[in-house]
């Protein structure tokens, strides 16, 4: 069995995050692998949704 300690990574990262906005909202996708931390998953969410913002505001800005 492995350890969790033991495997190995060659992705960029761990955990993907894609925000889409539509009319109705938003909607969200979540894509995880194996050996992923919940502080790995966090900083992702909290990036995603800094950028998310940040996208919206300069597009409200230009209008």
């Amino acid at each position: 069995m492995t350890e969790l300690s033991e495997i190995k990574n060659n992705f960029e990262s761990k955990c993907s995050i894609k925000i889409e906005t539509n009319s109705r909202g938003f909607n969200t996708t979540v894509h995880c692998y194996q050996g992923v931390t919940m502080q790995e998953i966090d900083d992702t969410v909290e990036n995603a949704i800094y950028t998310h913002n940040r996208i919206q505001s300069e597009l409200i800005k230009e209008k």
